[in-house]
This record gives structure tokens, sequence and C-alpha cells, in this order.
């Protein structure tokens, strides 16, 4: 009986075998990819499902590399095939940029498609903070290493605060199969740039619109400036070169603030007003590093010019801005 049984099922098999042929059925070709240098793995899809006999294959620039599951001895440290015969890339460096094919060889010979795999190092900016005074020359450069097909070679953008740089200068070089692309730009240091963020950037764009890779670095621009012109402020309001009435005994703080870097200081100046036709002697009130002059609550005597001056190490001259202030009693 259990001859009969193994029999039986030994015939089954036979007649299957005999009546199934092989094939090999592909599910994903592949298609070119981009990797960074020291990802641990970048995978290039030949997604097939087999049936009977068969044998797929992957070469590199024409190199074999396996047989169907079986990566050559000497490559296993660089390679691996997933039961799906996609094929990982391990450890990637910039050498291993390159044409990879895959391939049917049974049961009949069929190529199935070719990826060609795009390294990039990571882009490089030579400083993080840039430091330069006022109408100086800015003249900044990135660039980043990149090995594979010339159509993904990074072409770079730059922008300041997320605004385009028109002006843009790229150059390339090459030794052995790996590129040097580097990129610069020049401006004017303008005080309203102090604390900008300028952006070198690329962006590698397949032909259906996805973005393959893409990479940036920052500067941070700090640009040193005199001090500019101040002005006056009672609570928020602008008095800056402006006569104003205030009443008796209430409370007065007048507030100076000016643009500059390094932040400015500030000297604080009361010229009284005449009385009795005897004009009175102007004197240094207070110096102030946030430019706050606190007057309390006022008396007639508080009447007269305030004059702000304000300056930092780039000051040639002073810049100064004055309030005329008239207290009044509000009963009169």
């Amino acid at each position: 009986m259990y001859t009969t049984h193994k029999q039986f099922w030994t015939l089954v098999i036979l007649m299957y075998l005999t009546t199934v042929s092989p094939s090999v059925v592909v599910r994903e070709i592949p298609s070119d990819k981009a990797a960074k240098v020291g990802d641990l793995e970048t995978v290039l899809k030949c997604t097939v499902s087999t049936m009977g006999p068969h044998l797929v294959t992957w070469t590199r620039d024409g190199l074999p590399l396996s047989s169907n599951k079986k990566v050559a001895e000497e490559r296993t440290d660089k390679y691996s095939i997933r039961d799906s015969y996609d094929l990982v890339v391990k450890n990637v460096k910039l050498n291993d940029a390159g044409r990879y094919a895959c391939n049917q060889n049974l049961p009949d010979t069929k190529y199935i498609g070719i990826a060609e795999l795009n390294v990039y190092d990571e882009i490089v900016c030579l400083d993080n903070v840039i430091h330069k005074k006022e109408n100086d020359t800015i003249f900044l450069t990135c660039s980043t290493n990149f090995a594979g097909g010339d159509k993904y070679t990074p072409e770079f953008a730059w922008e300041i605060n997320e605004k385009p740089i028109a002006s843009v200068t790229q150059v390339e070089s090459q030794i052995g199969v790996t590129k040097n692309v580097s990129s610069g730009t020049s401006l004017v240091a303008m005080s309203d740039m102090n604390g900008s963020i300028l952006t070198c950037k690329y962006e590698i764009v397949t032909e259906s619109g996805d973005v393959m890779m893409k990479d940036q670095c920052r500067y941070s621009i700090a640009v040193q400036y005199e001090a500019r012109k101040p002005s006056i402020l009672i609570d928020s309001d602008d008095v800056t070169d402006l006569e104003i009435s205030h009443d008796l005994n209430k409370h007065l703080t007048l507030t100076c603030s000016s643009n500059g870097n390094p932040a400015p200081n500030y000297t604080w100046t009361y010229k009284p007003l005449p009385r009795n036709g005897n004009q009175e002697i102007e004197r240094v009130e207070k110096a102030s590093d946030s430019g706050v002059l606190v007057l309390g609550n006022v008396t007639r005597n508080n009447s007269g010019i305030y004059t702000c001056e304000a300056f930092n190490i780039h000051n040639r001259g002073i810049v100064r801005s004055e309030v005329t202030l008239m207290i009044r009693d509000p009963c009169e």
C-alpha cells in the first residue's frame, strides 16, 4: 500500500513537470537610482517570479555579478540578491556607480532591464557663518563629488532667504569616474542681509518628475554696519524730531532705538528751554546701553530738548535724533 501511494505521487509530480512550462514573469524592471556615499545599502529592482528551471543574472558594466540568488564569492561583501531577485548594493561608495543589467538566461535568453546607479557625496560649504562688513564683497562656494551618468550631474542653485540669486557659476572637473562639481556666487554685503541664510542646493529630477536625489548646505550671514539714525519712542508712539506736550506729574520714559551691528551704545543729552532770557547749559543726562531714559513723574523743570546719540565701532560720526518736551499743567 505504501509503495503504491508513493508511486502515485511520483507520477503526479512527473505529470506536472511535463505539463508546466518553465517561465520567468517580470513584476518590476530595473530603473535608474541615486544613492549617497555612506548609505548602508541601496536596492536596484528586478522583481521577477519564476517557475521551473530558470536563470536570472545581474551584471555591472558587462561583468557578471550573480547567478540566480548566488553572488560571486569575492563580491558577497558588496552585493546580495533578495528573494525577488532585486540586487542589494551594500555600504555605498562613489566607485559603486555604474550600469547594472538584469537578464534572463533560462528558459530562454531575454534582456529584462538596466539601471544606472548614480552616487553622490555630501554637499560641502566651507564655512557655516560668514562675517563681513557692510559693502564688502561676499564670495561663496559649494561643491560635491559625483559618479554616474552625465544627465544626472548636479546643477546648483543659490538662494538667500529662499529667494533665488541670479549670478551663479558652475565648474566641473573629473578624476577617473568621479566628477567634482562646484559652484560659486558673489554679492555685496548689505545691512539688511544681517542674519540672512544663504543656501546652495541641487535636485536631481527624473523624466517622470520625481526627485531622485537632493542636498543642500547653508551659510549664515553676519554683516557688521554702523549705527543708523535713532528713533525716539514714548510708549509705542514715534516722536523722533517732534515737539510734544506731556502732563505735569505724569510718569514718562523715553526710548531710543537704532539699528547697527554690533548693537549701538546710546547717550542722552538734555538741554533745558531758556527761562527769563537766560540760556541753560546742555548736559549729559544718562549714558545707556539700552537707550532707555526714565524721567519718572515729570515737573516743569523737565521741559527741554532731549537728544539721543547712537554709535558703535563702525561709526565715523555720531548719529542723533531729538525730541522737544513741553511739560504742562492740565488744569491751566
